[in-house]
């Protein structure tokens, strides 16, 4: 006979246990895999994780709550209970799962790659991370919040709704996002490498850097404000001319070229405009050897961003 109020772990792996005392409460990590557990008891509370791989169970009960992590790649879980709180990581990778109930919500990551799951839910939640690379989503809810990063390369998200926020990184590099909404906040940096989006909303805020390489965004809204660097790259230079005297900071990734203020740092080292001319023009060498491939991209560079700023005046 089982306590139902266990202090520590509660390993039931491979176990001929078949029937747990209702109002189970275990503080420490519930293992069930491989386990002949087919029902789990209502108000059925787990401190730790809990472990479904590879066990019979196919329901989870009501009230649900699992402080930890729930596993449930590879379980035989096909129905989530309303009301279901998961304090840290939620994994469905591989899970028969293909429904999320409504007001769903996970402390931690969320983890959806390779899932059966093709909606998101109205009022979900996710305090970590997102990943829906490889996922069925093609749309997000309104009103939708994720407190970590969320990775759209790739996936089949098309629209993102209005006042949509994402406490940390957002990555659209790949993905078919066309237009990002009004109200649109990162806290974290926001990736548009190769994406399809080409103009940006005023007054978006990114709090960490803003990755335009390769990507069709060729003007910058009024307002704009990047909490990190803006990183470019030969494809959309003429953005200089816009950032500078308006933005902080401008890096062109492939060489560390920096614009702050009336200074430019290459590499490691920062001279002012004159400096730089007159170095270039000189036999001093610092890391990359004259006469190379990859001194003559910086050159290339430098004299990209020198004619973009007197241009500018």
């Amino acid at each position: 006979m089982i306590n139902k109020n266990i202090v520590g772990n509660l390993d039931l792996s491979y176990s001929k246990v078949t029937v747990l005392p209702k109002g189970l409460e275990v503080e420490g990590n519930l293992y069930l895999e491989g386990s002949k557990v087919i029902v789990l008891p209502k108000g059925l509370k787990v401190g730790g994780n809990l472990y479904l791989e590879g066990s019979k169970v196919t329901v989870l009960p009501k009230g649900l709550e699992v402080e930890g992590n729930l596993y449930l790649e590879g379980s035989k879980v096909i129905v989530l209970p309303k009301g279901l709180k998961v304090g840290g990581n939620l994994y469905l990778e591989g899970s028969k799962v293909t429904v999320l109930p409504k007001g769903l919500k996970v402390g931690g990551i969320l983890y959806l790659r390779v899932s059966e799951v093709a909606v998101l839910p109205e009022g979900l939640e996710v305090g970590g991370n997102l990943d829906l690379r490889g996922s069925k989503v093609t749309t997000l809810p309104e009103g939708f919040k994720v407190g970590g990063d969320l990775y759209l390369t790739y996936s089949k998200v098309t629209t993102l709704p209005e006042g949509f926020k994402v406490g940390g990184d957002l990555d659209l590099e790949g993905s078919k996002v066309t237009v990002l909404p009004k109200g649109f906040k990162v806290g974290g940096n926001l990736d548009l490498r190769g994406s399809k989006v080409t103009t940006l909303p005023e007054g978006f805020k990114v709090g960490g850097d803003l990755y335009l390489t390769y990507s069709k965004v060729t003007t910058l809204p009024e307002g704009f404000k990047v909490g990190g660097n803006v990183v470019l790259d030969k494809t959309n230079m003429s953005l200089i001319s816009q950032i500078a005297g308006r933005y902080r900071i401008c890096r062109l990734c492939w060489h560390s070229l920096t614009v702050s203020k009336n200074k430019l740092k290459i590499g490691c080292k920062t001279k002012t405009l004159l400096q730089w001319t007159r170095w270039f023009e000189g036999d001093e060498e610092f890391d990359t050897p004259r006469g190379t491939e990859a001194f003559e991209k910086i050159e290339w560079a430098f004299n990209t961003v020198k004619n973009l700023l007197e241009e500018k005046g």
